[in-house]
């Protein structure tokens, strides 16, 4: 009998795959009311991996946690890469 995919995954297994710690997951979890999570049973939170693929898309869209680089320090940066160039 073939083996269906899987639709959800745990809490550790989603910080695995976003590459942080559980402990970090769990913060985030705890912060950010977007985060795709259940619970079906008390200490089991159930995470739906296509709700993890889209939270973390709109996170790099957003550059969530990245502050925007000043345009005169773009513009220093790019001054110099010039200076180097020459």
């Amino acid at each position: 009998m073939m083996e269906q995919a899987r639709i959800a995954i745990s809490r550790e297994e989603a910080a695995r795959l976003l590459n942080v710690s559980d402990k970090t997951l769990k913060k985030v979890m705890e912060q950010d009311e977007t985060f795709p999570a259940f619970r079906l049973t008390p200490g089991k939170t159930i995470i739906p991996l296509d709700g993890l693929r889209e939270w973390a898309k709109e996170k790099g869209r957003a550059r969530a946690g990245i502050p925007p680089i000043p345009k005169t320090i773009r513009a220093v940066r790019a001054s110099r890469r010039k200076e180097q160039i020459s």
